[in-house]
């Protein structure tokens, strides 16, 4: 919850952080899955992605946190592919409030958070081999075969 509260405060006022933060908790999939399930992991480190994000598209912004955004981006995939919507919201938050600020630091810096996702995984890939894609591939067609029995 305090990395949800710190991401909010960085869009936000004061004030109405606390309260998105702290209605959250009022969220029943919160409420039932971080009991249960790993998404108590997942959610820690999908506000951590929201937290750089934030970070990278604020006025404070600078190349490393656009970095540090693709980084725990690529991170946050081990714990859950739900990050696909997470990362999809981050890229049309930046897009947004590039339409709104017309700044050209945006979009450089959601290019820097892509170029450190695809480093990651690269690095990934070729030091233990492991295929991040391919794991995706795997989950998706045991997802489908679950379904349909």
């Amino acid at each position: 919850m305090l990395l949800a509260w710190r991401a909010f405060a960085l869009v936000l006022d004061e004030r109405a952080a606390r309260i998105a933060a702290l209605s959250l908790l009022g969220a029943p999939s919160l409420l039932d899955f971080a009991c249960t399930a790993m998404d108590a992991v997942f959610f820690a480190v999908g506000c951590l992605v929201l937290l750089t994000a934030f970070l990278s598209l604020s006025e404070r912004g600078r190349w490393w946190s656009g970095a540090l955004t693709g980084l725990v981006l690529y991170l946050a995939a081990f714990c859950s592919f739900s990050v696909a919507p997470l990362g999809l919201f981050v890229a049309l938050y930046g897009i947004l409030i590039w339409w709104d600020r017309r700044s050209m630091r945006l979009p450089l810096q959601l290019s820097i958070a892509f170029v450190s996702f695809a480093a990651a995984y690269l690095v990934v890939r070729c030091g233990v081999g492991f295929d991040l894609w391919e794991s995706f591939q795997v989950a998706r067609s045991q997802h489908y075969e679950i379904m349909e029995r």
